[in-house]
């Protein structure tokens, strides 16, 4: 069977476009990017499989490019959202499989969404939330944002949960989290932790170990102040 890379087309080039094609070309997929700034076009063009001067607005030459046979379109045009939404009805009308959209509000992102849009971005919210999460829930070993509301989140064991399991301590009825999964040191120090996915609810919690939950921020909140759980530095004299 022939190996067929995905091919990506990245409409305007914001500093969000830019990543985007510049990250997925280091990755292997084609990607063919499209501005009518040449200055922008020139400096990305080592960094993706073709880099074109052009108006995304010309269809002409957006047919001649094959932006209607790629897999995946993504628009960084924020500051246009006119352009935006006829570049949305243009392919829409393609029936390219999957749109991504930058913009600069939720009005904007909310008529996107209402026109097909597959997913908008606005880099700027999607910075501020994480940062939330961040300042909200300080002393998380790691946070994965799954929405502006839902987020998996490493926590280290507490003393208090050494040798209890899920039944005893009732996390899902107290705080409606959900312990998906747990790391745990192995015999060997210098080995990795080994991941546990979805631990017996019977199960018992060993010093050192370090739980995935999974839940509202609000809840994960609650949950890492109940525990007492604090962020370094943060007490004082």
């Amino acid at each position: 069977m022939v190996n067929v890379k995905k091919t990506y087309c990245v409409l305007g080039l914001s500093n969000f476009g830019r990543r985007m094609a510049t990250s997925l070309y280091e990755l292997g997929f084609n990607v063919v990017v499209v501005d009518h700034n040449e200055r922008l076009t020139q400096k990305i063009a080592p960094n993706v499989t073709k880099a074109i001067c052009a108006d995304v607005m010309d269809w002409d030459v957006m047919d001649h490019l094959g932006v209607p046979l790629t897999e995946v379109a993504i628009i960084g045009l924020p500051h246009d959202f006119d352009v935006t939404v006829l570049l949305v009805l243009y392919l829409n009308k393609a029936k390219v499989p999957e749109i991504i959209a930058q913009v600069s509000s939720e009005e904007k992102a909310e008529a996107l969404m209402l026109m097909g849009v597959d997913r908008v971005v606005w880099p700027e919210k999607d910075i501020a939330d994480r940062l939330v999460k961040q300042l909200a829930v300080p002393s998380l070993v790691e946070q994965i944002s799954i929405s502006p509301d839902i987020a998996l989140i490493e926590v280290p064991c507490t003393e208090n949960f050494i040798g209890k399991t899920l039944i005893d301590l009732k996390i899902r009825q107290k705080y409606n989290l959900y312990i998906i999964g747990l790391k745990r040191q192995t015999q060997k120090m210098q080995e990795p932790l080994k991941t546990i996915i979805a631990p017996r609810a019977t199960m018992r919690f060993q010093k050192n170990d370090i739980l995935l939950a999974l839940g509202n921020t609000k809840d994960l909140v609650e949950f890492t102040k109940d525990i007492g759980l604090k962020a370094e530095g943060n007490e004082r004299e």
